[in-house]
């Protein structure tokens, strides 16, 4: 089975507290997911090194849920960890910021190697 971006979205509620997908609209989501997505492209873009042509498989910010799942399967965990960061920012904004950067900094260190 196939990765989609409905993988990182289910696998981020574990990072959310929200195993029955009900805190957060999955629009909101989705769009968390896409922005984790370029934020991890952008410092990373040897994620896709031997892929640069397939143009389909580069973030834009408008992918939808049932879209394949554009990097290797190890980099959805740090993608959804840093989505599941960013959708928290609406609830915790006394500490979004550094919650934010803490997931980032532990996917870019996952993806590191």
């Amino acid at each position: 089975m196939a990765l989609t971006l409905q993988s990182a979205i289910d696998l981020a509620a574990l990072v959310l507290n929200d195993d029955d997908l009900t805190r957060y609209p999955q629009a909101d989501r989705l769009k968390a997911c896409n922005h984790a997505l370029l934020a991890v492209y952008a410092k990373r873009p040897d994620i896709l090194i031997g892929s640069y042509s397939d143009t389909t498989k580069i973030p834009n910010g408008e992918r939808i849920a049932t879209d394949t799942f554009p990097f290797d399967a190890k980099f959805l965990q740090p993608v959804s960890d840093l989505s599941g960061a960013l959708i928290q920012t609406k609830d915790e904004e006394a500490n979004d910021a550094s919650r934010v950067a803490a997931l980032m900094n532990r996917a870019l260190s996952f993806t590191a190697g």
